[in-house]
């Protein structure tokens, strides 16, 4: 059996809510580093697809 001392077993409910604002913390970091790669990405397949769409031509016949 694990045997803590009272001192400790008192913070365990602290250090619990520490830990998981500190996740909170990097899951909402994470969002938003997710969601600005997104934006930057979409913007760049937004121009690809209009830059493509406007250079395409028919192939040349080869006769």
């Amino acid at each position: 059996m694990l045997a803590i001392s009272r001192e400790a077993a008192l913070a365990l409910p602290e250090q619990i809510r520490k830990n998981m604002s500190e996740h909170a913390d990097a899951n909402r970091e994470q969002a938003s580093l997710l969601q600005d790669l997104r934006r930057d990405w979409g913007g760049m397949a937004g121009r690809a697809s209009s830059y493509n769409a406007g250079s395409r031509k028919e192939p040349a016949c080869p006769a």
